[in-house]
């Protein structure tokens, strides 16, 4: 796959379209998602090998910038494999669906 194409990526939504370089890791393609200036959408992803064929119409969700603001930990315990943090910011999306 690597030998015969560069991957490109279009993301489409809102009347927008968008294209950005991909790359190709372990027989896998993955996207560079570009800065939506249409705010928060819902888009759809394709991809492309030759830059002009592309497929895929997968439904990806393009959300307005985080701004992470501050990290809480008072305490956590020392062996254990999970910690509560707080995190403080903006942008966060609710998880109602």
């Amino acid at each position: 796959m690597l030998k015969y194409g560069k991957p490109m990526c279009r993301f489409t939504g809102n009347g927008n379209v968008m294209f950005t370089n991909g790359f190709i890791e372990n027989s896998q393609v993955s996207c560079v998602t570009p800065v939506w200036t249409a705010g928060a959408s819902h888009t759809k992803l394709d991809v492309s090998l030759n830059g002009f064929d592309y497929s895929g119409d997968i439904d990806f969700i393009i959300s307005e910038p985080l701004l992470l603001h501050r990290v809480s930990l008072m305490a956590g315990p020392v062996e254990s494999s999970t910690t509560n943090v707080k995190l403080l910011g903006s942008g966060f999306r609710s998880n109602d669906n």
